[in-house]
């Protein structure tokens, strides 16, 4: 979290077993909400707002956050060192524009001004073979736009994990993202292998 006392993490992944946990980094200890409580049930993918109001996370998911076909995002209200508010949903996968087959949205991240949310979408959060797009949306849930510029065109499906920084510099927000498009590539002798690459918008 912002403050550094306070860890998130996603445990037991595989499906519906798995379940979001809150972590005392000092102690290495796992903590129980003092008010309310985190999700469980296929939820990967938590990132804590810069304010420390927020957290987004992916629910619905079917397989494990590193793979999976299915996801909504979701936010939860932080309202306390541990203590949490009741979960609401930002934008379910099969309505985000761009991939009409896909249903994935994954690796939601906060700008730095916690007003909007970047996250992949398409028919699997799986970088080294899926199909994925990087989108835009309001925290909200109003507003969605698919990020052409950063992805390379409007019809790229090779963009997964976006992430922002959690500052602000000389008046941008900046987000890096893995990419498998085919730059620098020819001359190293790797053409056409889709290697994947860290790209920054």
């Amino acid at each position: 979290n912002p403050a550094s006392n306070r860890l998130i993490e996603s445990v037991n992944e595989g499906g519906g077993g798995a379940e979001l946990r809150l972590v005392d980094p000092f102690l290495g200890q796992y903590l129980t909400p003092n008010s309310g409580s985190l999700p469980s049930g296929g939820v990967t993918h938590p990132a804590w707002s810069p304010d420390g109001r927020w957290l987004a996370y992916v629910a619905n998911i079917a397989t494990w956050g590193g793979e999976n076909t299915t996801g909504d995002i979701w936010k939860l209200p932080v309202t306390g060192t541990v203590a949490f508010g009741a979960p609401e949903v930002v934008i379910t996968g099969t309505t985000a524009p761009g991939l009409p087959g896909g249903s994935a949205a994954s690796y939601p991240s906060w700008t730095p001004d916690s007003q909007r949310i970047a996250f992949a979408h398409g028919s699997s959060s799986r970088s080294e073979s899926g199909a994925s797009a990087l989108y835009i949306v309001g925290a909200d849930g109003r507003g969605v736009v698919r990020l052409d510029r950063a992805c390379g065109g409007a019809a790229t499906q090779d963009n997964f994990q976006p992430r922002f920084s959690p500052f602000a510099q000389d008046g941008y927000f900046w987000m890096s993202f893995l990419s498998r498009r085919d730059y620098g590539n020819e001359r190293a002798g790797t053409r056409g292998q889709a290697r994947q690459q860290i790209w920054v918008s």
